[in-house]
């Protein structure tokens, strides 16, 4: 009996280890592409004040199927749909990518993002 609940106990931990862990790591991920995609903003100046880009030139153009199924998840182009979205990031008339860097801080700090 007591080998019984032992195992069980072992079980439930094991199911709450991964239901953490289902929702935290890809949290993770999420925050550090933010951070990525607003390091190749700056390092490509490709800030409002200078010059927009496009999402090819920036390298953060969703991959092709033949390579999701063959390399790890790329969540970069998800951060830079949420940075977007959020208006950290404005989308030209010809469908160029530009950072307002005045709004990176406040960011940052409301989501604790770096």
């Amino acid at each position: 009996m007591e080998t019984e609940s032992i195992s069980l106990f072992y079980w439930m931990m094991l199911f709450a280890l991964l239901w953490v862990a289902f929702f935290t790591i890809p949290r993770y991920l999420i925050k550090r592409a933010v951070s990525q995609v607003i390091s190749i903003f700056r390092q490509s100046h490709s800030l409002c004040s200078e010059s927009p880009k496009t999402v090819n030139e920036l390298g953060l153009e969703p991959k092709s199927l033949a390579d999701r199924m063959l390399k790890l998840r790329d969540y970069k182009p998800y951060a830079l749909q949420i940075l977007v979205y959020t208006g950290v990031v404005r989308v030209t008339n010809d469908e160029k990518v530009c950072l307002l860097e005045e709004k990176v801080p406040e960011l940052l700090q409301m989501n604790k993002l770096a």
